[in-house]
């Protein structure tokens, strides 16, 4: 299947498995993903990147991302194993 055969070009959102996905999920779960193991700890961006994430894990999850990628970046990998439950990573 090709991703404009998923999202209409009109289309900003699907549903998979009972979860709206809206089109730039998984570019967004890389960049905070990425920013999460660059940032530091204590700042705005990292609170931001991990609030991101915690909210993005359990949508991929259900899309069925997890059971077909593994997480190898550690902090995300750990935020997908506590919210997104645990994976084949």
């Amino acid at each position: 299947m090709r991703a404009e055969e998923l999202f209409a070009d009109d289309a900003d959102e699907i549903t998979l498995n009972g979860t709206d996905v809206r089109k730039g999920t998984i570019a967004a779960f890389a960049h905070n993903a990425i920013v999460l193991e660059q940032a530091d700890p204590a700042s705005d961006e990292y609170a931001r990147a991990l609030a991101d994430l915690r909210e993005i894990a359990p949508i991929l999850r259900a899309a069925g991302m997890f059971d077909v990628f593994s997480v190898t970046l550690p902090r995300a990998a750990k935020i997908v194993a506590e919210f997104a439950g645990t994976y084949g990573g």
